[in-house]
């Protein structure tokens, strides 16, 4: 007669996960029977069982039948431990990078919480909090709990969405001429638009010194600040037509000038139609020299030609007479 000799497997599990037993040296032409709990029944060597329930808890019986011969019943008792049960998980969102992310677990009793999610996250507590979250936040999360047995709970799953700023740029800090508006305009589209003043469009004309922001609001409702200082310069080309080169650091050169030239280059010529003096640097003047040499030029009328490039880029060829006084 065939003769079983013991049951192999794990006695105790948890609910969820299987129950797995095998008959210890199987005879490989006999013929098994199993019978157990909930009206189980199987005809192999070993069964597996998954998911386990606690209708699965129970004895086991297993015998064989070798050639006609029946051999002894052996048995093995199964206990399925209770899983905490299912768990609702919600968060606060979609959310906007640097805002808190809250996320929520239903409330168990007799339970530890371990939650998982993007960018390495863990956490124990029941509803964690994570501050000034970014997109690296985005994705799948995941909260099990384990009950005082030892036994884990099916994962509950949630998709967290972190939606980035929306990205704009006004510009850099900048001068425009008195009388020349600027339109400032963000770098991008948007769904709204808040200018410091409540103005609500997407471009802004101003033509005063003034520091100005813009929060813009994406189509997923994130909000974004960028801010511009404008300074008003009178861009006009100014030249005078008296100067005295006397060296008492009083009008001592003649000069064109205006706020941030881009370029001069000014020739000076005598009487005759002679170059006497030039210079080509926007800081440059006439210093009542005549070049090359440096001799002193005398008092006088002298005539000026001089090629302007202004601040805003606009080109001025610009003539006329000055008189040297000394």
């Amino acid at each position: 007669y065939p003769v079983l000799n013991g049951i192999s497997g794990v006695d105790t599990v948890c609910q969820g996960t299987y129950i797995y037993l095998s008959v210890q040296n199987p005879y490989s032409n006999g013929i098994y029977t199993w019978t157990g709990p909930n009206n189980f029944s199987a005809n192999d060597s070993s069964i597996y069982i998954f998911p386990a329930d606690t209708f699965n808890q129970g004895w086991y019986y297993v015998s064989c039948n070798l050639f006609g011969c029946q051999s002894n019943q052996d048995s093995i008792y199964v206990t399925v431990l209770p899983s905490p049960p299912a768990i609702n998980v919600s968060y606060n969102g979609p959310i906007c990078s640097g805002d808190t992310l809250m996320l929520f677990a239903d409330t168990l009793f007799n339970v530890s919480y371990q939650w998982l999610g993007s960018n390495g996250y863990n956490s124990n507590l029941q509803n964690p909090v994570i501050f000034n979250a970014d997109s690296s936040y985005n994705g799948i999360y995941t909260l099990t709990t384990q009950g005082a047995n030892g036994c884990y709970s099916v994962p509950a799953i949630i998709s967290v969405i972190v939606n980035p700023l929306p990205l704009f740029t006004l510009g850099p800090d900048t001068l425009i001429c008195s009388g020349a508006p600027i339109l400032l305009s963000p770098s991008n589209t948007f769904a709204s638009y808040l200018w410091y003043d409540n103005y609500t469009m997407q471009n802004h004309l101003t033509d005063s010194t003034h520091y100005y922001w813009l929060t813009v609001t994406d189509y997923n409702g994130c909000k974004n600040t960028d801010s511009i200082f404008v300074t008003v310069i009178d861009c006009s080309v100014k030249i005078g037509n008296v100067f005295t080169p006397n060296g008492d650091g009083t009008n001592d050169l003649f000069k064109i000038s205006g706020n941030n030239l881009k370029a001069v280059y000014c020739e000076i010529f005598n009487r005759w139609g002679n170059k006497i003096y030039e210079w080509s640097d926007p800081s440059g003047g006439w210093n009542g020299t005549v070049i090359p040499g440096g001799e002193i030029a005398s008092e006088g009328t002298y005539y000026f030609v001089a090629d302007v490039v202004s601040f805003e880029g606009q080109s001025y060829h610009l003539s006329g007479f000055v008189q040297l006084m000394r």
